[in-house]
Formats: structure tokens, sequence, C-alpha cells
């Protein structure tokens, strides 16, 4: 029972300062709160899942706008720019943690990551979509 505790303080440690980094995604309190790694990361992936499956549903209306608005070389634009920030959300979050040898510390750390990009790319595509319907200007 030591052991485990021993091991959790650092998870604990680790989720405070990734939870609170760029993007200011807020993990779900339930997925900290978990008391062994393997539901931590059930909860982690599950909010994952959640954070991809919102942000396909912000693309894929903005992409649809686009459309409508007779701005397709927008909306091609934007699977472009879409597909090469997949391509950084991974490499650079698998980067950042590849260092680590904290085993399923390192595979949270990531999946935390993932997450924290996953929702900071979320709203920026929603203040985009937000600003083409209105009309206004997409701020800086």
């Amino acid at each position: 029972m030591k052991k485990a505790a021993l091991f959790t303080i650092p998870i604990l440690v680790l989720i405070s300062s990734l939870a609170h980094g760029a993007g200011g995604a807020a993990l779900p309190t339930g997925c900290i709160a978990e008391t062994s790694t393997d539901k931590m990361a059930q909860c982690l992936n599950a909010r994952l899942a959640a954070e991809d499956t919102l942000l396909q549903t912000v693309y894929d209306n903005l992409v649809r706008e686009l459309i409508s608005r007779e701005k397709k070389p927008r909306a091609v634009l934007l699977t472009k720019a879409q597909l090469s920030w997949l391509r950084l959300r991974d490499n650079q979050c698998k980067f950042d943690f590849s260092v680590s040898e904290a085993g399923d510390q390192a595979g949270i750390a990531e999946t935390i990551c993932l997450t924290r990009e996953t929702t900071a790319r979320r709203l920026q595509l929603e203040q985009t979509l937000i600003h083409l319907v209105t009309g206004s200007v997409v701020p800086q």
C-alpha cells in the first residue's frame, strides 16, 4: 500500500502542473481522484476521446460554413492546417514526454498534453466560427 501512495504522489504533481499549462484546459477532477493508474488512464482517455469528438464537430461546422459562404479555398486551407496541426500536436506531446522514464506516468502525461492541446484547438476553431458567422474580425 505504501508503494501505491508513493507512486500516486508524483502522478498528482505531474497532473497538477500539466493541467494548468498552455491552453488553459482543465482536467476533470474525477480523473485526478481515481485511485489507480489504470482507472486514471481510462478516465483521461475518455476525456481525450470526448474532446476529439467536440473538436471534430466544430471543425466540420466551420468547413460547412466556409463552403456555404462560397469560401471553398479557405475550407481547403483549413483542412490542410488541421491536418498539420494534428501532426504537430501528436509529435509535440510525444516529444515532450519521450525523455521521461516515468512509465505509466509518461503515458498519462502525454494524454493530458493531447487533451489540453485538443481543447485549445477546439476553442480556437470555435472563435473562428463565431467570428465568421457574426462577421466580426478574428482576434489575433
